[in-house]
């Protein structure tokens, strides 16, 4: 490898007369195409196509994710449009199986914009739950089948439950209110008359369900089911927050690695929407270590762009 400190450097050229153009000249430069420029804000879709030297941040966070214990979550933190999909998509590539690895780690991809777009968003959590175990079915086939239909089951008596839990993460690592989540129920809802105890069976129920889905699915002992879930920063405040609590609560089982790309501050306005101002100010950051136990700054000041 040449260390460019070692080229030494060029010496200035000479000064050269600028001639006067001719009419020909001048009509074949303003008809020449513009040099064109990279500025569409598109992910990247692979290692390949990295220009800015993000790359290096994804073979690290592939290197940990490879050797953590389970369950963890990791937030991809930072602003919006600032890269978090392409480092997701070069994670996705870098975790794929590959020749001499003793050990498997299959990624599933959300993109919880696009379930804003098309499902109810009152019910976005659930949404993205079952989501996912569509998604591991969809990947292990018959290996799955029976235990995905088990879950199907308990997910449907959750699918009102959810959108009105509400969290006491910063009293409790769980985090779930069953107390305001029944009194929220709906008159009309054949759950409402489920006591609190009842509900809190149903979830540890969808827990339990999960749990033995990604041991069935996971065949070795080092092997990590890792979902990557994208854009929770561009979907409201609130149900981004609901998002993470519904991870925590529902799907955060031994075997699982979850990766969130989302802002910090949208989940503070959360915090901020849900307990209020003050609340936030005084525990807003650590309801968010609750979520988030890896945190992951994208490195902006150490992009490269000379080649973008």
């Amino acid at each position: 490898m040449i260390d460019e400190n070692e080229i030494p450097a060029l010496p200035p050229l000479p000064a050269v007369p600028t001639p006067t153009p001719t009419a020909a000249a001048s009509a074949a430069a303003s008809s020449a195409p513009a040099p064109r420029l990279s500025l569409i804000d598109n992910p990247i879709q692979g290692i390949s196509q990295d220009s800015l030297a993000l790359s290096r941040y994804a073979y690290a966070l592939a290197e940990f994710i490879d050797g953590c214990d389970t369950p963890v979550t990791i937030g991809i933190q930072g602003d919006w449009g600032i890269g978090k999909t392409s480092l997701l998509r070069m994670l996705e590539e870098l975790l794929l199986p590959r020749r001499g690895r003793r050990f498997q780690t299959p990624t599933i991809y959300m993109n919880t914009w696009q379930y804003a777009q098309f499902k109810q968003e009152e019910y976005l959590a659930i949404s993205i739950l079952n989501g996912i175990v569509k998604e591991i079915e969809l990947r292990f086939g018959e290996r799955a089948k029976e235990e995905v239909k088990q879950m199907q089951r308990v997910g449907m008596r959750l699918a009102k439950f959810v959108g009105a839990v509400t969290s006491s993460a910063i009293e409790s690592q769980t985090g779930v209110n069953i107390a305001a989540g029944v009194a929220a129920a709906k008159d009309e809802d054949p759950m409402a008359a489920m006591s609190g105890p009842d509900m809190a069976a149903v979830l540890q129920n969808y827990r339990d369900r999960f749990a033995k889905l990604v041991a069935k699915v996971l065949q070795g002992p080092r092997d990590k089911l890792v979902i990557l879930i994208d854009d929770l920063d561009r979907v409201r405040p609130g149900k981004a927050l609901e998002m993470l609590e519904a991870i925590i609560n529902f799907v955060d089982v031994p075997g699982c690695v979850f990766i969130l790309a989302v802002d910090y501050g949208v989940i503070q306005q959360g915090v901020a929407d849900r307990l209020g101002p003050e609340a936030q100010l005084t525990h807003g950051k650590s309801y968010f270590d609750k979520i988030i136990q890896v945190p992951f700054n994208m490195p902006v000041s150490a992009y490269q762009p000379d080649n973008y």
